[in-house]
């Protein structure tokens, strides 16, 4: 093998001997070669070459999700306003105009890389997300969006390459309630 040829191939720990790249980015053991190969710029060549396919898996956690500056507090619902594509969490006793959003349900996403002949949809873990929710896309770069529905995720699973994170929100109104003393 040259030096040239060296970088299509990795070695594997389980059958003691080199591998192509490809076959190590779908297998479904877990090491520490694999973890390091995603991150390299040769995956995006095998993709191009058609040698894998990704796609990408969304669990469900157990609590909606949180930035690292919100603060939890036990029975708080959980209000966040997108403002210059930020997310900040929402008090209740604060005031906006724009568009505030509660969280319900959060989902990590986790990609993966299959053969060129398997299936290459977004799959779901667990719970699926509520139709009247639609999703809200926490990036790694700090920039967040919310897409129009479900279907626009599932439609272009793309998106989730750079997603931390994917909550579903609903959004919701911020009204008044006058009383008489």
């Amino acid at each position: 093998m040259t030096a040239s040829e060296r970088p299509r191939f990795t070695w594997c720990r389980l059958e003691d001997r080199y591998l192509p790249v490809y076959r190590c980015m779908i297998c479904k053991a877990p090491c520490a070669a694999r973890s390091a190969l995603e991150a390299h710029s040769i995956v995006e060549n095998l993709l191009e070459e058609g040698k894998i396919k990704e796609y990408f898996v969304m669990t469900a956690k157990k609590t909606a999700g949180k930035p690292a500056d919100a603060v939890e507090t036990p029975g708080e619902e959980r209000y966040f306003i997108l403002e210059n594509g930020k997310l900040k969490p929402f008090a209740a006793e604060d005031f906006s105009s724009a568009v505030i959003y509660q969280a319900l349900e959060a989902f990590t996403v986790e990609r993966r890389f299959v053969k060129p002949e398997d299936k290459q949809e977004l799959l779901y873990q667990g719970k699926h997300p509520a139709k009247q929710t639609a999703p809200m896309l926490v990036m790694r770069d700090g920039a967040d969006t919310v897409l129009g529905s479900w279907e626009d995720l599932e439609a272009n699973p793309q998106q989730l390459a750079q997603v931390e994170e994917v909550i579903a929100v609903k959004p919701v109104r911020q009204v008044f309630v006058l009383k008489r003393k």
